[in-house]
């Protein structure tokens, strides 16, 4: 099957106009469109058309785009009916087949009831779907049912598997992540869903032959319940498949924020230049505290600092009138000391001896003149005065050391504060990359976790599952009473097995052929051959790039992702039975040099089996691409040109 011709009206930016795809030596052709300019609704009219699938809005699947040219809807006049239609030829070599999908819209007026209950003036009234099958004598025959419409598109190409068949490259990448259903894609591929519905439909008469034995209650509560566990086991292995789906995307995007910011953390550097500039304010109050308690001190001990000269001119004059040796001494101490035989000082006992030598002196006190008693009064308080100067000196001291101390810790603080000011101020503008980076770097750890506590309660679930489920058929075989049944049961479970394994064994084959393909696609693709060692497909068609045995996956760059999801998906249309037409978007956008040139030669060789047609931006096209594709032949490009109002887009030649 190939598309001999596509034509458009009022379908989005295509108001009117049709594109051939004739075929020569090669049936590869080229269209040449700027990105806008209807790459994307190229291939969302050819699905709309055959399979009613309408644009989503990219980020909300839930909200589709309006198909109706926006230019001919706000020209159409109020209760206008405007058509919008996709029509797709293709041919077998024999019949041609023509598919028309077409919607009736009612332009209502603003003052509508319609408008007021959904914002918009278009109104759908009218769908029609119509295939026409023409013989090879020009015979005919148009068919409107709706049913016939699909079961003639799922001969050309199954809904199903359309994805394979018209794909954007960009999205390729989807195949590391979102391909959970393509075992059963890869079913209808080899044609073997007969055998997968034979086993449902085995299973089916197993389950209604059990229902029919008659069960004890032991039976009954094992079978009760390894359906709970099985339930929950379900239930588990659903979230398992999330968490390792989250756990990949997150530590892809992380890998990839690593490898491109070589920087570091913007929050982090802030966090600290702001706790500098809290330790600043800290330490400036403990500064305004010291200089604040020095100040009080000078103010309080000022008359002691300012009377110190004169109290040492005092003292000298005093030390130049007194008598000798002569000091000071209270004499009610001494008489109280005779008096009590102790020392009222210091609480020593008095012998005879010391009582003689004490009363001595108080007769020598009494001989000095009042005169000299009172300087030596003077004496003794001058010099409370200095000592009381030196302490207040020493404390003096200390304060302004302290508060050197605390002005050097503000300026090495500042000095820091404004380097990491610098540092920020260089990566600002990756300020939420680096955020973003710092939030996986916390949160992938806790996502693997989950992923393994999940994973290990799972295996205890299926362990506790596949237990009560010998129970239960170890019960149930006591319980079969009729030998007529239990071989019934016992042919239907062998049937059962010979279908699983032949099953099994096709699909491990297919796998394995895709595989090879995969591989060899991959080496004809990729520059750096030696860099990897091989692509293994898991059983659940999870593709896996590896060097030696470590997986690098997650490690490639998006060009050599995209070069083995597109060498997964030329594997899997060669063990297709589909010899359908290949359209691809932006197959040459990330390869470069070598990469580019692997790419165009795959597509010109496939192009000589089955119909390829290739959606590029002008970068893409190449001198080197078209030597490739010209190399037998000249192949002329077709061009989409957006209108200068961006509304419409013409088709036509380059």
């Amino acid at each position: 099957m190939r598309i001999e011709k596509i034509e458009f009206q009022n379908f989005r930016k295509f108001i009117e106009g049709s594109i051939e795809f004739p075929k020569k030596d090669t049936d590869l052709h080229v269209i040449i469109a700027e990105n806008g300019v209807g790459k994307t609704t190229f291939l969302n009219a050819i699905t709309w058309c055959l399979y009613d699938l309408e644009p989503k809005i990219e980020g909300n699947e839930e909200e589709s785009y309006t198909i109706l040219n926006s230019k001919i809807s706000k020209k159409a006049k109020d209760n206008d009916e405007i058509p919008v239609s996709v029509i797709i030829t293709v041919s077998n070599g024999k019949d041609k087949l023509k598919f028309e999908h077409e919607n009736i819209f009612k332009i209502n007026s603003v003052n509508s009831e319609y408008y007021q209950n959904n914002g918009f003036r278009e109104e759908l009234i009218d769908e029609n779907f119509v295939v026409t099958v023409t013989d090879e004598k020009g015979n005919s025959d148009p068919i409107s049912d709706r049913d016939e419409f699909d079961n003639f598109v799922s001969s050309f190409i199954p809904k199903d598997i359309q994805e394979f068949f018209f794909f954007d490259s960009e999205r390729l990448e989807n195949y590391f992540f979102t391909n959970s259903n393509i075992e059963e894609q890869t079913e209808k591929l080899s044609h073997i869903k007969i055998l997968s519905t034979m086993k449902n439909r085995i299973s089916t008469i197993i389950g209604e032959l059990d229902d029919s034995i008659e069960k004890d209650e032991k039976s009954e509560k094992y079978y009760n319940e390894y359906l709970e566990f099985k339930g929950q086991y379900d239930d588990m292995n659903d979230d398992l498949t999330e968490q390792e789906k989250e756990y990949q995307e997150l530590s892809l995007e992380y890998n990839d924020l690593v490898n491109r910011l070589k920087i570091p953390s913007v929050s982090k550097l802030e966090n600290e230049r702001d706790k500098k500039n809290e330790n600043i304010d800290k330490t400036n109050i403990k500064l305004d505290e010291k200089k604040y308690s020095l100040n009080d001190h000078v103010i309080l001990n000022s008359p002691k600092i300012f009377s110190k000269e004169a109290i040492e001119n005092c003292l000298k004059i005093i030390d130049e009138n007194k008598l000798g040796e002569t000091s000071y001494i209270d004499e009610k101490y001494l008489e109280s000391s005779i008096h009590e035989k102790k020392c009222i000082l210091c609480d020593t006992d008095l012998d005879e001896s010391l009582i003689e030598r004490i009363q001595e002196k108080i007769i020598q006190f009494y001989s000095i003149p009042p005169e000299i008693k009172r300087l030596n009064e003077f004496e003794n308080i001058f010099k409370q005065i200095l000592k009381s100067n030196d302490t207040y000196m020493d404390i003096d001291e200390d304060m302004e050391d302290t508060i050197t101390v605390l002005e050097d810790n503000i300026l090495e603080i500042e000095e820091a504060r404004d380097n990491l000011q610098n540092q920020i101020d260089k990566i600002i503008d990756k300020k939420d990359d680096t955020d973003r980076r710092d939030e996986l770097e916390e949160l992938i750890p806790i996502k693997k976790q989950e992923f393994l506590s999940t994973k290990s309660n799972l295996e205890k679930i299926k362990e506790e599952m596949d237990n009560k489920y010998e129970q239960y058929q170890k019960a149930l075989n006591k319980e079969l009473e009729s030998e007529e049944l239990k071989n019934k049961l016992k042919l239907l479970r062998d049937a059962k097995l010979v279908v699983q394994k032949t099953y099994d064994e096709i699909m491990a084959d297919t796998r394995k052929s895709i595989e090879k393909l995969t591989n060899d696609n991959f080496d004809s693709l990729i520059r750096k051959t030696e860099v990897f060692d091989r692509i293994e497909l898991d059983e659940n068609y999870h593709i896996k790039l590896y060097d030696g045995d470590r997986l690098v996956t997650f490690s490639a760059s998006a060009t050599e992702r995209q070069l083995i999801a597109l060498s997964f998906a030329l594997a899997v249309h060669s063990i297709s039975n589909y010899v359908a037409p290949l359209i691809v978007d932006n197959p040459f956008l990330r390869p470069s040099g070598k990469n580019r040139v692997n790419v165009a030669q795959s597509c010109f060789n496939l192009s000589k089996d089955r119909q390829m047609i290739l959606i590029l931006i002008e970068e893409e096209y190449t001198d080197n691409v078209k030597k490739v594709f010209n190399s037998e032949g000249e192949i002329k490009p077709q061009c989409f040109k957006e209108s200068e109002d961006e509304l419409e887009v013409k088709i036509g030649g380059c």
